[in-house]
């Protein structure tokens, strides 16, 4: 089933890429801000986390930010963001949830006409969650954290991931006419988070962590996009 997801998603790269018909080459470069959903949840964390804790979840919004150069059609980038988790108590624990996402990027500028510019983008980056596990009274005496350091705990999860999308922008303000382009720009961008190795890796304060639960953090995800920026056909 994952080959042929990969089958499926390679091929949406590729296509748009090879049915390029126009002439003249792509310079220049664009920066972006993407609220958006990104349904790329990790299976029930709750499962493997002790009856006495409060139940944690992400919602499905994120942010990303980024922004990528053009050369001779071809594109290289970056982006990051962050998943949105929050802070959850029950009893005498509190437990907060965050989550970041990074990759590098390169692709290719498909389509282009009028102030329109359609790209497949094929990324490869990390996912990281983080638990900060706690007591809802942080403030101890000496001789109490002297005894007893580890009063919180802070687990990092470590996954390496693939990405795969679709984006197109679209300059709303700015030049449009002949073979220059620049502006405010809106769009989207949309496609799939695979991790192409299937483990990940649990750290914590101190060190490695043994046996920690293994997540396939991987999902469909659609962002809207506002940036600028400037393109030159030549």
């Amino acid at each position: 089933m994952k080959r042929l997801t990969w089958m499926i998603l390679l091929a949406a790269f590729l296509i748009p890429a090879g049915l390029m018909a126009q002439s003249g080459k792509v310079f220049g470069g664009l920066g972006y801000y993407q609220p958006g959903v990104q349904f790329m949840m990790p299976k029930d964390i709750n499962s493997y986390l002790p009856a006495s804790f409060p139940e944690v979840q992400f919602n499905p919004f994120m942010d990303v930010g980024g922004g990528f150069a053009v050369f001779y059609n071809f594109i290289v980038g970056a982006d990051g963001g962050e998943f949105r988790g929050g802070t959850f108590t029950q009893g005498s624990t509190k437990v907060d949830l965050s989550a970041e996402y990074s990759s590098f990027k390169v692709g290719y500028m498909a389509f282009k006409k009028k102030g329109f510019y359609l790209y497949p983008m094929l990324g490869y980056g990390t996912n990281t969650m983080t638990l900060f596990v706690h007591g809802l009274e942080l403030t101890r005496s000496f001789d109490d954290l002297v005894s007893n350091p580890n009063v919180a705990t802070t687990l990092v999860y470590k996954n390496s991931t693939a990405v795969l999308s679709l984006s197109g922008q679209y300059f709303v303000m700015g030049s449009k006419g002949g073979n220059n382009t620049g502006g405010l720009t809106i769009g989207f961008e949309t496609g799939y988070q695979l991790p192409p190795f299937w483990h990940g890796e649990w750290t914590y304060d101190n060190g490695p962590v043994m046996g920690g639960p293994l997540f396939d953090l991987s999902g469909f995800f659609f962002r809207l996009s506002i940036g600028g920026g400037g393109l030159m056909i030549q």
